[in-house]
């Protein structure tokens, strides 16, 4: 519940393309609350257990975390459509029945599929990176700075797989944001719209004057840092 304002902020600045503490980002903080606790209490509830069994039949960390990010980013795909659909900046006010019945009218039931191909590259790229925290951390030891030396460990981990999937976080983001009424169904269109919004970024990063003008332009589009502390601390503490 906490961070639901923070969450909509991202959210916001990056569709918007202006910065994170702006304040327009943060009025009506807890609008759609109802729908992050639920989202959030499926997601951390499956995502652990999925990561152990995914680990266990492949015989790997890393390809058990990245299936468990892929599994639970496609299966709450169009709980997270909804939910930023209802995260819209504007007067009304949206319930998620409502908002499903009007993705539902507007485009069919493949709008509930918008986003899903980002959202897979994402989830599962952060769990390969997330997953290696197990290789490192230590288990069975009963000192004090065990806990700290494995908390550590999982928000690196985290940072840097939310540093790697951002540009398909921002994807998802602009994919989520689109109009309902817009076509983006097709292979074709879900094509032209990753290369047009792509194509944007790094054209726009070439226009500035030095590589690291370039990295702060794309930083300030990926909003890196706001990011992924939100992550990383996030999904740090629910590894404990």
């Amino acid at each position: 519940a906490a961070l639901n304002p923070w969450d909509r902020a991202l959210y916001l600045s990056v569709i918007n393309e202006r910065p994170f503490f702006s304040r327009v980002n943060w009025r009506e903080p807890y609008r759609g609350l109802t729908q992050t606790l639920a989202q959030r209490s499926i997601s951390s509830g499956i995502y652990f257990p999925l990561e152990d069994i995914c680990s266990r039949t492949t015989g790997s960390h890393a390809l058990g975390g990245q299936a468990a990010g892929v599994l639970v980013g496609v299966a709450l795909n169009p709980l997270s459509l909804i939910k930023y659909q209802i995260w819209k900046e504007d007067e009304v006010r949206r319930s998620f029945a409502s908002t499903a019945q009007k993705l539902l009218r507007d485009a069919g039931p493949l709008v509930f599929l918008r986003g899903v191909i980002s959202t897979a590259i994402r989830d599962g790229t952060f769990g390969l990176c997330f997953s290696l925290r197990r290789y490192v951390q230590v288990h069975g030891a009963g000192e004090n700075g065990a806990a700290v030396y494995n908390f550590g460990a999982a928000v690196t981990c985290a940072a840097l797989g939310t540093t790697l999937s951002s540009p398909f976080n921002y994807l998802r983001n602009m994919a989520y944001a689109y109009d309902a009424k817009g076509d983006m169904e097709s292979w074709k269109e879900k094509k032209n719209f990753a290369r047009t919004h792509l194509g944007g970024l790094w054209q726009g990063a070439k226009k500035q004057e030095s590589l690291l003008e370039s990295l702060r332009f794309l930083q300030f589009r990926f909003q890196l840092g706001f990011g992924t502390a939100r992550v990383a601390f996030g999904m740090a503490l629910t590894d404990f």
